[in-house]
């Protein structure tokens, strides 16, 4: 298992709390390299492209609507460098990225198989339909970006 892919629904929620909920992540950083996330007045849900975990956990609880969302787990002392395609995150340091894309579909790849089953469990929990394992065999993404190939 290198990834998982699900749906969710289009509609204001705490869907990135519910995602990563339960997860000990403190010695990492969040990077966020792509987002249109908005809050309920319509603000972006993000105001910078890096966050401590802790900042990070606390911004995740507001309500927000996800349009489109790269984002990235780091190790607290790496230097971050972009990502273009799984290759490059099978190189780097990075441990996780999620990608939102079109308001519902989400895939997100770890290095880590704890994490991922971790989210699944969450998934499960909060009944998130469709989810699927994604493998070495099937993974189909090109770049790693939140917009289509």
């Amino acid at each position: 298992m290198i990834g998982l892919k699900f749906n969710i629904e289009n509609k204001y929620d705490i869907i990135l709390k519910k995602i990563f909920e339960n997860i000990d992540l403190n010695n990492y950083k969040w990077h966020i390299t792509e987002d249109e996330i908005l809050t309920v007045k319509g603000d972006n849900l993000f105001s910078n492209q890096e966050y401590e975990n802790n900042d990070f956990q606390k911004i995740i609880t507001k309500l927000h609507y996800p349009i489109f969302l790269t984002l990235e787990l780091w190790p607290k002392t790496s230097n971050i460098t972009e990502i273009k395609d799984y290759a490059d995150f099978m190189q780097e340091k990075c441990e996780l990225i999620l990608f939102i894309t079109d308001t519902s579909y989400v895939e997100i790849y770890s290095k880590q198989e704890k994490i991922l089953e971790a989210i699944l469990r969450n998934v499960k929990r909060y009944d998130i339909k469709q989810s699927e394992i994604i493998t070495n065999n099937d993974t189909k993404r090109k770049k790693f970006s939140a917009y289509f190939d």
